[in-house]
């Protein structure tokens, strides 16, 4: 399967589009240039590194598959455990960009970093009592220093490592403030750096510089254009614009750099037809 046949918004349940059913004179390519966004084939999820590397990720199964750019069968790791290697419902996959790749073991309460040959090398998520602890680890990302970034569902948080694991600060905090958190689901680098951060229960993505400094929030609670219910994951494309996926509402959202509603498409149409674009009146 090719990136350009299915753009998928990761976590959402939503099947989303072939390129075929895009329209109104919108192109949503530059969105596949975030070469780690996650598509989904049946029940597996796959990620690209930008080398030629692709990963197969089968949640439920306990699961990481590394294939070759050939399509060949380069490791397979996982089974259900709790030792290094073995996962307990992964749910989200980042790859470091040198081979590495680190998986969000959502049932273990942790991430563990996963070398080119397939062998554990690192685990976050500290012990009770110390800094760093992860109760349901949703997604990874890494900034341009190397610190891992990784958004905890349950702790409404996003907890900071350093590349070699210590545990270095938390950004966010349960509730609906301007700078809280509820229950984030993704979080992603935008094209200048900046963090931007699926809050699900809030309804609405959050944007923080590295240091955790809020900037700004775009997306409201609602259905209709420019509104989200239940935002599930989000990528970018090579306007730095952000692609916002709602496994609610069955849409996507496109929002500028500046946040501002831009366009959206449903996956379906109340007869079952694909969705189309359509940009803000």
């Amino acid at each position: 399967m090719k990136r350009r046949d299915f753009l998928k918004v990761s976590g959402a349940g939503v099947s989303l589009l072939s390129l075929s059913s895009f329209g109104c004179g919108m192109d949503p390519a530059g969105v596949f240039q975030s070469m780690d966004a996650p598509l989904r084939v049946g029940e597996a999820r796959l990620v690209y590194d930008g080398v030629g590397r692709s990963y197969e990720l089968a949640s439920a199964k306990h699961r990481v598959t590394m294939r070759c750019a050939d399509g060949t069968v380069g490791w397979k790791i996982g089974g259900l455990g709790s030792e290094h290697g073995r996962f307990n419902y992964p749910v989200a996959l980042r790859p470091q960009g040198d081979g590495m790749l680190w998986v969000a073991d959502r049932g273990n309460r942790r991430v563990q970093l996963v070398d080119a040959e397939g062998r554990h090398r690192r685990t976050l998520g500290a012990t009770a009592g110390e800094g760093g602890v992860l109760e349901a680890p949703r997604d990874v990302a890494i900034g341009s220093s190397g610190e891992i970034y990784v958004c905890d569902a349950m702790v409404h948080c996003v907890q900071v490592y350093q590349p070699e694991g210590r545990y270095l600060r938390t950004i966010g905090g349960f509730g609906r403030g301007v700078t809280e958190l509820n229950g984030p689901v993704a979080l992603a680098f935008d094209l200048e750096g900046m963090l931007h951060v699926v809050d699900r229960g809030n309804a609405r993505v959050q944007v923080y510089d590295i240091d955790g400094g809020h900037l700004r929030s775009y997306g409201a609670y609602g259905n209709r254009p420019g509104q989200l219910l239940l935002p599930s994951f989000l990528v970018f494309a090579d306007d730095g614009g952000a692609y916002v996926g709602d496994v609610a509402t069955r849409r996507i959202s496109h929002f500028s750099p500046e946040g501002r509603f831009t366009a959206s498409m449903q996956s379906r149409s109340a007869d079952g037809r694909p969705g189309m674009w359509r940009s803000r009146p």
